[in-house]
């Protein structure tokens, strides 16, 4: 092998190695950026909650409230909506995992509003 031919391996698997690195440290403020605080949910109309959401898996009935369910594949999150004076909104809401494990409400929320698509950023 010549110097060169060493040279040029090696920097070939510098690059590998860097590229590595790179991918990992630019990956760890992405997954931070995947969350949103559920008591923003709260207050919103059934339009504001499209909006951001999308359409829900399940509506519900449950007087006095009116249940909306969103699911990803790791959890699920309730939004219970109340008249309030004349209008529905958003007054609570429930998150879990779909498994039984526990789960963050933030990171959940912000899965259904990846989901949701572009739209869900509103």
């Amino acid at each position: 092998m010549t110097a060169a031919f060493r040279a040029g391996i090696a920097f070939v698997c510098a690059a590998f190695l860097t590229a590595g690195c790179v991918t990992q440290q630019s990956a760890a403020p992405a997954a931070e950026a995947r969350i949103v605080n559920p008591q923003s949910l709260i207050g919103l109309s059934p339009d504001q909650v499209s909006d951001r959401l999308g359409t829900p898996e399940l509506r519900r009935s449950e007087p006095p409230a009116e249940v909306w369910q969103y699911r990803t594949e790791t959890c699920v999150v309730d939004l219970y909506l109340y008249d309030e004076n004349g209008s529905l909104r958003v007054l609570t809401y429930q998150v879990r995992g779909r498994s039984g494990a526990a789960v963050r409400a933030e990171r959940c929320v912000a899965d259904v509003v990846a989901q949701a698509g572009p739209a869900g950023t509103a």
